[in-house]
């Protein structure tokens, strides 16, 4: 009996969308599984088919919405023939919501600006937003992992990908 219902709890977990690893930030390495420089194919299969493309038919942006993941993705054109919501498109920036979310640190949607600067004493702040990781490109700093910040608490996580096109 006991192995019956360990076999059902494990079983009913997968139905319902999987651990809560599926919504654990890497730092700026990957979130929910997907690495940052993957493309448009492996966000449609680590993630299924995107609710909506904005920008289908366009080379130089693309925008998938997951709502009910809390995920908007950014894509680029991958080359001069396919199209940036193609399946070769390059993931450029991903915003991340909702109260699944949180980093590996353990950092929060709905945490307050003090859990932030407890986590991640070395973020710099930009106004609202808030840069947990820096990448440099032709010699600047970029964020790699940002946080938005509103009314003292954390709203958001925005995953940069590779300087695509730039």
């Amino acid at each position: 009996m006991r192995r019956s219902f360990l076999l059902f709890a494990v079983l009913f977990a997968g139905a319902c969308g999987g651990s809560n690893g599926d919504f654990v930030i890497e730092g700026d390495e990957s979130f929910g599984g997907f690495a940052r420089d993957a493309t448009v194919a492996q966000a449609v299969e680590r993630f299924g088919e995107p609710e909506s493309r904005n920008g289908a038919g366009s080379r130089d942006r693309c925008t998938l919405r997951w709502p009910s993941l809390g995920l908007t993705m950014e894509t680029f054109e991958a080359s001069s023939s396919e199209r940036a919501c193609g399946s070769e498109g390059k993931h450029v920036s991903s915003t991340l919501r909702g109260e699944r979310w949180e980093t590996s640190e353990g950092l929060k949607v709905g945490d307050p600006t003090a859990r932030l600067r407890e986590l991640y004493p070395g973020a710099v702040q930009q106004g609202n937003l808030w840069w947990l990781t820096t990448r440099q490109f032709v010699g600047l700093d970029f964020p790699g992992l940002e946080v938005r910040v509103e009314n003292g608490s954390v709203v958001s996580f925005t995953v940069y990908g590779p300087k695509h096109g730039f």
